[in-house]
């Protein structure tokens, strides 16, 4: 997923970028030469325009925040198509009020999709992407900026990232085309759905460990707890993965050390990072108690002891709790295929989708073709970070791509690397690797730009009718009470369940629909229903 558009279908835009891709490439052998001279002349002007690595930073998180506003402010703010946003949202909500949680729901059909009711209210995921929108709310009033912020904040944070491993030009290139790509250009920052927090802690991580490496100083030490915390409350799992060769570099740097510059850094850097570690335990047990009432049960947990949802993985698969997503080697009986061959089925074509949504084949060919080149750079942890967070995708029974979040850093990096590397590559004496990194450039603007108008549902999906729905009844006298239809799962209620002014609840039947009119005897009260793909709202009274 890369839009929430109908007007054209999401499979065309890896069949877009990949004419897009090998229409460059023909550009590069017939005009060899001016491609060239025109990528020399790109990067030598990005080496001046911001020499300073701190202008460069703060010039390409301004493009990524100042863009994201521009087109929320053009096509409105985002409009939330699943029930994950709508959990997230909640989450946010009850953040920007002052809370960590919600009193228990009265009812269990004001629960939406991914929320839990009892013992309180509150979001199943982790807290980290919720937090970014509930500062967007507090300064602003809306969620969205908090969608801007965090556009800047990623371009930002991988532009600082790459300039630890990478010459600044290149930085600077990769910073402003990762800030189309991810901070403008995806579901990441045009929906509630999550993905740039994670991300931002994989940047700060791996930029922190080459710094340290290099010099400790306290300031990095702390970017990198500050990258610990945000990748264990938002991606736990992935974290973990990515975090590991991470903690392998920092470990043979300071075995590498004589004993007093060892005893030294053990203050500068590892005092630091322990502390911020330990302080992100005791917030995680003091969020979960809060929520779960058990400060080792997280909510994600606890919706699955509720729901009884299907496994985490693909060898606890069972016919009742298969993922929809994985009918990969499905035996022709109709069971349930092994969990080797849907791992390793699943895990190739994850593979894939991870190398073209984060890289697109404009950087995703060039880091294949000139894997070999990274040899002997230093890059070796970012290849097994990389490497760990893709396995472990093999092994997890449901997949998204901000699941893949925590390695957009150092998967860039190596792309970058690899795109310098192929600089002096001559095909039939033609000099057609030095324009790649001009077909990049091509490559993203394009697909970029053919998908902005694709960044809201369209005016008849479903989604934004009930959005459009709920909106005229905010705008009504009085409170309401609004039944949804069965095939109305998207949309769903705030916080505050006493005094919010619009509250939906899922028709579960008379019985339970009568308890909740007695709940709410002052509300007018409403039935949402389908017809096919349009939505209506009426008046309901119960016999």
């Amino acid at each position: 997923m890369q839009h929430a558009s109908l007007a054209y279908p999401s499979s065309l835009i890896p069949v877009l970028e990949t004419v897009l891709f090998c229409s460059g490439l023909l550009l590069l052998y017939f005009k060899s030469d001016t491609c060239r001279r025109w990528s020399d002349g790109m990067l030598a002007s990005l080496s001046r325009l911001v020499p300073s690595p701190g202008r460069a930073v703060l010039l390409v998180g301004l493009v990524a925040g100042l863009g994201s506003a521009a087109i929320s402010l053009i096509q409105g703010p985002p409009i939330p198509t699943v029930s994950d946003e709508w959990s997230y949202l909640l989450s946010g909500d009850t953040f920007a009020a002052g809370r960590v949680t919600n009193p228990a729901s009265p009812h269990p059909a004001l629960v939406g999709v991914n929320v839990i009711g009892h013992p309180t209210y509150q979001s199943k995921y982790p807290p980290a992407s919720s937090l970014i929108l509930a500062l967007g709310k507090r300064i602003g009033g809306h969620p969205a900026l908090g969608l801007w912020l965090s556009a800047g904040l990623l371009a930002a944070a991988c532009t600082w990232c790459f300039q630890a491993w990478v010459a600044s030009e290149w930085a600077l290139l990769g910073g402003l085309l990762l800030a189309v790509r991810l901070g403008l250009g995806s579901y990441w920052n045009q929906s509630y759905w999550g993905g740039s927090v994670a991300a931002i802690g994989g940047a700060l991580v791996y930029g922190a460990v080459r710094r340290l490496t290099a010099g400790p100083r306290l300031r990095h030490s702390l970017l990198l707890g500050l990258g610990l915390a945000l990748l264990a409350t938002s991606r736990p799992f992935e974290g973990l993965l990515v975090c590991l060769p991470a903690a392998w570099i920092l470990g043979r740097w300071l075995f590498s050390l004589g004993s007093a510059q060892r005893w030294a850094a053990l203050e500068v850097v590892v005092v630091p990072v322990v502390s911020l570690l330990a302080l992100t335990a005791v917030g995680i047990g003091y969020y979960n108690w809060r929520v779960t009432g058990d400060p080792s049960l997280m909510p994600h947990f606890h919706y699955k002891e509720i729901h009884s949802s299907h496994s985490e993985f693909v060898w606890n698969r069972t016919p009742g709790n298969a993922s929809q997503h994985l009918d990969l080697g499905r035996p022709k009986d109709g069971g349930v295929p092994s969990w080797w061959s849907v791992g390793l089925l699943q895990g190739a074509y994850r593979f894939w989708l991870v190398l073209f949504f984060l890289l697109s084949p404009a950087l995703a060919v060039p880091l294949l073709l000139g894997a070999g080149a990274l040899r002997g750079r230093g890059t070796g942890p970012l290849v097994i970070a990389c490497l760990l967070v893709l396995f472990g995708h093999f092994a997890a029974d449901q997949f998204y791509p901000h699941y893949s979040a925590p390695l957009t850093a150092p998967l860039w990096v190596l792309a970058l690397t690899a795109l310098g590397s192929l600089r002096q590559t001559r095909w039939r004496e033609r000099p057609v690797g030095a324009g790649l990194s001009l077909v990049a450039v091509m490559v993203l603007v394009i697909s970029f730009l053919v998908q902005v108008p694709a960044f809201r549902p369209d005016a008849g999906d479903l989604s934004r009718a009930t959005e459009e729905i709920r909106t005229e009844l905010e705008n009504e006298p009085g409170r309401h009470l609004v039944l949804l239809h069965s095939g109305i799962r998207l949309n769903f209620n705030s916080a505050d369940l006493w005094g919010a002014k619009v509250l939906l609840a899922f028709d579960l039947g008379t019985a339970s629909n009568r308890e909740l009119f007695e709940l709410y005897p002052d509300r007018r009260k409403w039935r949402m229903t389908l017809y096919g793909s349009s939505v209506e709202v009426q008046p309901v009274e119960l016999e």
